[in-house]
């Protein structure tokens, strides 16, 4: 895992200033510890390391123009943002386009929406990322093994 921070640090790196391509935030724009636990409890999850990793260090990322569901600092902001992943949840599960043990990390530019699947979780605290086009209802497919492969997936995209 320790290897797939780098990669994703060093791809960052490497895109941030090409703005067709990434937009991303710094430390200063991560989320509170007390807002973490807030959307852990209202999910009733545990958000993966290395989700939390991210938002703790980058705070968001919006990737060619869609971005990355992230945690709200502030409850009356939920409703607000379209990208906070607890307004995401609550959304995609009201209109039955996500399941019971799926939480939607991102929506990209062609309508496929990315979950995490917490009924897998791998030794490590991690759960697989699968992706399916949200408004047809289609059954999921495997995208990456975890966050990281995921982030590392889309930013690759950039080249």
């Amino acid at each position: 895992m320790k290897k797939q921070y780098k990669i994703i640090v060093n791809l960052i790196k490497k895109y941030k200033n090409n703005e067709d391509c990434i937009d991303v935030g710094t430390k200063e724009l991560a989320p509170t510890e007390d807002s973490i636990k807030r959307v852990e409890q209202v999910l009733k999850i545990k958000l993966p390391k290395s989700y939390l990793w991210f938002l703790k260090n980058y705070g968001y990322i919006i990737i060619f123009g869609e971005e990355l569901f992230s945690i709200s600092n502030k409850i009356e902001d939920i409703d607000l943002t379209t990208s906070d992943i607890e307004y995401n949840y609550f959304w995609y599960k009201n209109k039955s386009f996500i399941g019971n043990n799926e939480i939607p990390i991102f929506d990209d530019e062609f309508g496929k929406l990315y979950v995490m699947d917490t009924l897998k979780m791998d030794n490590y605290g991690e759960y697989p990322i699968y992706s399916r086009y949200n408004e047809t209802g289609e059954e999921k497919v495997f995208y990456a093994n975890n966050f990281l492969s995921f982030l590392e997936k889309q930013l690759k995209d950039c080249e």
